[in-house]
């Protein structure tokens, strides 16, 4: 409430206060007004802000065209600027890989129609490399990555006249994926999986089934050779899911690594599901390897373990399961440690394997070859094994028989 004091003549007004205010010397007189104003509680709060400075990442759109490569050219300038880049129906020239080594991360790459190249007649020729962390490899329907082999293709594989030695290398991390994927004749050595961690293959098809005919550089030969499917080496935490290979070497070859498996693939015409181990000095190992759920069909050696001849390392903690065998020409279950060479060497040893529900049937060739050195096969579990149609006599040294 607000006092409002109107003085007589001769009198001063004293203020005190909004409150309090009087007259002097004299009295207060003639008219006193009461002014009643309302006024709102005021509050006053006190704040303390604080500021966070963060960096803020623009994303600008790349422009429209620049992620669809349609010409080898195109390649470089998409990855560099693209989030999602298409390759469709790209010839490369002859030498010119194809080299998705800079991608953004977490990038996708779709392959749309047909990838090929113009015929590279190189053993350091690689048509494809790909790099990456958190990146996603996809195809389109009906897209397929041709590696013409029928082009190189003599009978002699790595040997012979020169071809690329590898046909795609991939080094990623960070829960990459690969994914419906079709590769058509490549000249050998298929994907090299090297170097990567926490990477899934899934529905990859490998479709190498023109390599086991004759050409007419091979002679009475099968034209393709030494075309593995897969080889997984210095790698951990890697899954290959649903994968289709016909081919003429190992489907899926492990070396070096630490968390590989294998389940729900076909193998076709190959040497199988291999363990590759050992190597000139004992850091090598390999462990913590699965198969399991596949199926292979006329291989040679459709379960394999195979250390080199003199060479040294560890292989621990192999798993090989559900795995059915269509037609085998040498050998149910192979474990070597001679390979490249002729007597069996003990510098590998290979320790807590487990083969369980084994199934199927052989063409021609023994159950089990076990050659192993000297006390290095160690821990070995036979469990469920169901091979027929053997026309062999078991091998078995320093490893007793099931």
């Amino acid at each position: 409430m607000l006092l409002l004091i109107i003085c007589v003549s001769g009198n001063v007004c004293t203020y005190s206060n909004d409150y309090y205010s009087q007259c002097l010397p004299g009295t207060a007189s003639t008219t006193t007004t009461t002014k009643t104003t309302t006024t709102s509680p005021k509050t006053t709060t006190t704040t303390t802000k604080t500021t966070t400075t963060s960096t803020k990442t623009t994303t600008t759109a790349a422009p429209a065209g620049l992620c669809l490569c349609t010409a080898w050219s195109q390649i470089a300038a998409a990855q560099a600027n693209c989030q999602t880049l298409t390759l469709s129906n790209i010839k490369s020239p002859a030498s010119s890989s194809i080299a998705l080594t800079a991608l953004k991360p977490s990038a996708t790459v779709i392959i749309a129609g047909t990838l090929s190249w113009e015929k590279t007649p190189s053993n350091a020729f690689r048509p494809m490399t790909i790099n990456g962390n958190g990146i996603t490899v996809k195809g389109a329907p009906g897209a397929k990555i041709d590696g013409s082999g029928q082009l190189y293709w003599d009978g002699l594989g790595n040997g012979g006249n020169p071809k690329p030695g590898q046909f795609l290398k991939i080094t990623t991390s960070g829960n990459s994926l690969f994914t419906d994927l079709y590769f058509l004749n490549l000249p050998t050595h298929g994907l090299n999986v090297a170097g990567c961690s926490d990477t899934t293959f899934n529905n990859i098809y490998i479709d190498n089934k023109a390599g086991d005919s004759p050409n007419s550089l091979s002679g009475t030969k099968a034209a393709a050779h030494n075309t593995d499917g897969f080889n997984v080496g210095n790698s951990n935490n890697i899954l290959i899911n649903n994968a289709t290979v016909y081919n003429q070497d190992d489907c899926v070859v492990v070396s070096d690594c630490d968390g590989v498996t294998v389940t729900n693939s076909y193998c076709h015409g190959s040497h199988g599901l291999s363990i590759n181990g050992g190597g000139s000095s004992g850091t090598h190992i390999t462990q913590n390897v699965s198969f399991k759920n596949c199926i292979t069909e006329n291989n040679t050696t459709p379960i394999r373990i195979k250390t080199d001849s003199g060479g040294e390392g560890q292989v621990l903690n192999i798993l090989y399961q559900g795995i059915t065998i269509k037609g085998a020409t040498l050998a149910g279950i192979t474990v070597i440690q001679n390979y490249g060479g002729t007597v069996a060497t003990n510098g590998v040893l290979i320790k807590g394997v487990t083969y369980k529900d084994i199934s199927g049937s052989l063409t021609t060739g023994e159950v089990y070859d076990l050659e192993c050195g000297s006390g290095s096969c160690q821990g070995f579990t036979f469990s469920n094994i169901k091979i027929t149609g053997a026309t062999k006599s078991n091998v078995c040294s320093n490893l007793a028989c099931p």
